[in-house]
């Protein structure tokens, strides 16, 4: 794809703002299809010359949507990339059923498309696949909720614990994920080093009901916040939680996850009912999906979830408030 005069103009603006010669040339480097830095301009060459060096090979190789979708992804909060994304179709935006009616008043207001691209970036950068042993029950989804800190279900890492000590080893795996290019980055791997506090499984599996949380907060060796998703772009952060108001019936259910252990994917669904510390919804999970963020459509995190509801209500699955897993890890010392 090449770009007209206005989207070209806007693109090499945008890469002169966001970038320097460095940074440019490790996300040519990683995302460049084929082009390479130093063989389409100089060292030697101003940094304005360079982004034009740059943005011109590109267009002769009619790839310049790779370069787009690229910036956008180093550097989610510059809307000239969310804008120049939109207008080449490289982004889906919801249809207009024009529906005339405000169906959930008040507590689910309408989502800024922009913020929640932005929002979305965020939250791919901070959700991971845990990684506790081989077979199907060795894998699971977290979510950085600390600079250190990885939130997950109990159940995903109950083999490597001993007790409330961990004795086996587990890795969280960050940017595992398929680019625009079709490609599946491997992603980076982070260690745990321990175990800060959690609540067991329900009645000794995931769909029981004595009164456990499920839930696990591990300490990782390094801090991931402190990294990024791409060489040269935004620190990593971590994942807001929203602990009040509690979720709320009817909401979005928004799930970003590693299910079955691939790379990572997102669904979508509602709130379908609400049971003490619980809550139910349609968004889809299968076996790896333990420990995924539940997030309302403002992506702050509601609930954890954790598993399926059985036989009995095959059309939904399960999850616990996040106001009950922040209230009782405070009172374990944890600062969420």
């Amino acid at each position: 794809m090449r770009l007209d005069t206005t989207d070209y103009t806007e693109l090499v603006g945008a890469l002169k703002e966001a970038f320097d010669s460095s940074s440019l040339e490790v996300l040519v480097a990683e995302r460049g299809g084929g082009v390479q830095f130093h063989h389409v301009t100089s060292a030697m060459r101003t940094f304005p010359t360079q982004v034009v060096d740059v943005v011109n090979a590109f267009q002769q190789r009619h790839t310049t949507e790779k370069l787009v979708a690229a910036a956008r992804d180093a550097r989610p909060r510059v809307p000239n990339f969310l804008r120049l994304n939109d207008r080449l179709g490289l982004t889906d935006s919801p249809p207009d059923h024009e529906l005339q009616s405000l169906l959930n008043d008040g507590a689910f207001p309408f989502a800024d498309l922009a913020t929640f691209r932005a929002g979305l970036a965020n939250r791919e950068a901070q959700v991971c696949r845990i990684e506790v042993g081989a077979g199907p029950d060795g894998y699971g989804t977290g979510v950085l909720v600390g600079p250190d800190l990885v939130l997950t279900s109990h159940h995903v890492v109950a083999r490597a614990l001993s007790g409330d000590r961990l004795t086996g080893h587990v890795t969280c795996r960050f940017d595992y994920r398929v680019g625009e290019d079709g490609v599946v980055h491997d992603g980076r791997a982070f260690d745990v080093a321990a175990r800060v506090c959690g609540s067991g499984e329900r009645n000794g599996s995931p769909a029981g009901a004595d009164g456990g949380l499920d839930y696990a907060l591990l300490r990782l060796v390094d801090a991931a916040a402190e990294t990024s998703a791409i060489t040269g772009g935004p620190r990593r952060g971590t994942a807001p939680l929203r602990p009040s108001p509690p979720a709320a019936l009817a909401e979005s259910a928004v799930i970003v996850q590693h299910p079955d252990a691939r790379p990572l994917k997102i669904a979508f669904g509602n709130v379908t009912a609400l049971a003490g510390d619980e809550l139910t919804h349609t968004a889809n999970t299968v076996t790896g999906s333990s420990g995924a963020p539940l997030m309302d459509n403002r992506l702050r995190v509601t609930a954890l979830h954790r598993a399926g509801t059985g036989p009995d209500t095959p059309q939904s699955n399960c999850a616990v408030q996040i106001a009950a897993i922040v209230a009782h890890a405070r009172t374990a010392g944890a600062a969420l």
